[in-house]
This record gives structure tokens, C-alpha cells and sequence, in this order.
């Protein structure tokens, strides 16, 4: 074998070694980039699960209170134009409450008020055997999108006040819903729904790699 021949092979092993160090190199940064990425993704959810918790507390608590309000449950027994026009239409534009209802225990509808439109009466967010079906869960909550519109929907069994597991047989039922502001829906998804911006991804990469001497 002659000297040009043994530095070619030399030189094609080399070159062979320092393509295969620049692809690890390559798979290993990719490793880091998925890493952050979904480091990132982890704490938009967390974030976005604390922010809809912050969110919806006065309406799940509004909720939760006026159903277990001994008021309430006397007005469920023998309602009055009067008490609901003083304790339920008053109170919707304090807690910015779109709509409320008061269903008797067979989800027959008993009372309904809306804010603050109040000649813009909603129907109910679900039909009648839907309510008997999550009347038995005796409090909930979920999201419904009515005419294009994100609604938070709490309700609760309304029981007297010395019940706070709700265990005794109710009276009726109280459903609140409110409507979402399609700015606020918009700062959301600018802050916690997007995808990750690659420009920030790539700099915390940069980072990560800087400190194990890439």
C-alpha cells in the first residue's frame, strides 16, 4: 500500500467520523429543541388551567352559594316576581352574569332572567332530559358556545343551608351562565393557545447548549 493511498484512507475516515459527530451533534441539539418546546407547552397548560380556575370562581361560587341560600330555597317552594326581581335580577350585573334559571326538581323551567339585555332571554343551555341527567351530578360546570359565543355554565341542587353536602332531596335547581368577552378570548390565545414562538425557542436552545459548551 503506498503513502498517498494510506493518508487518503486516513483522510476519507476522518471525514467519515467528523460527518457522523456533526450528525449527533444535529440529533442531540434537535433533542433540546423538542425538550424546551414542550417545556414550554407543559407551562402554557398550567397556566391556562389556573387562569380558567381564576376565571370562573365568582360565577361556580355564585353558584354554589345562592343554591344553598335559605332565601333561595323558599323561593323555590313559592316563588315571587318580587324576591327574584331583588336577589337574582339585581345581582346578575354585580357578578356580570348573562343569564340565570331556576328549574323545579323535574327541570321543568321555574324562573329565568338575563343581563344585560333583559328582553334577550336565552333558552336554557341544555334540553330537558340533559337536565335531569346533570341534576343528579347536583353541582356542575362546563363551557357551551351559544350564537358564537363562549358561555361558562355553573349550577347546583338548591338545598338549605345546613346541607353543605347537598344530600337531602332539592328543592330545584339554579343554572348561571356567562359570557366570555371575545378580547379576553383573544388575549388567551395570544398568551397561552399559540403554538411556541420559534424565535424565543431557538434563544433558550442557544442557552442550553451555551451552558454544556456547544
Amino acid at each position: 500500500m503506498t503513502l498517498r493511498l494510506r493518508f487518503t484512507l486516513l483522510f476519507a475516515c476522518l471525514l467519515g467520523g467528523l460527518l457522523l459527530l456533526l450528525v449527533g451533534l444535529r440529533h442531540w441539539q434537535s433533542g433540546y429543541w423538542v425538550e424546551i418546546a414542550n417545556t414550554e407547552k407543559a407551562e402554557r397548560v398550567t397556566l391556562l388551567r389556573e387562569l380558567v380556575r381564576l376565571e370562573t370562581e365568582s360565577g361556580r361560587l355564585f353558584s354554589r352559594d345562592y343554591a344553598q341560600w335559605d332565601e333561595m330555597l323558599g323561593f323555590a317552594k313559592q316563588p315571587t316576581k318580587e324576591w327574584a326581581r331583588i336577589n337574582i335580577d339585581d345581582s346578575l350585573e354585580d357578578f356580570r352574569i348573562t343569564c340565570a334559571w331556576v328549574f323545579k326538581p323535574d327541570a321543568t323551567l321555574l324562573y329565568s332572567a338575563c343581563w344585560p339585555e333583559p328582553d334577550r332571554m336565552l333558552p336554557s343551555p341544555l334540553a330537558p332530559d340533559q337536565l335531569r341527567a346533570i341534576f343528579n351530578r347536583r353541582t356542575f360546570d362546563f363551557f357551551q358556545v351559544r350564537d358564537g359565543i363562549l358561555h361558562e355554565i355553573h349550577g347546583a341542587a338548591i338545598v338549605p343551608s345546613d346541607d353543605p353536602e347537598r344530600a337531602q332531596d332539592p328543592a330545584g335547581f339554579l343554572m348561571i351562565a356567562k359570557q366570555w368577552d371575545p378580547a379576553k378570548l383573544a388575549w388567551v390565545n395570544a398568551h397561552y393557545i399559540k403554538q411556541a414562538d420559534d424565535a424565543r425557542l431557538a434563544g433558550l436552545v442557544t442557552v442550553h447548549l451555551a451552558q454544556r459548551g456547544v
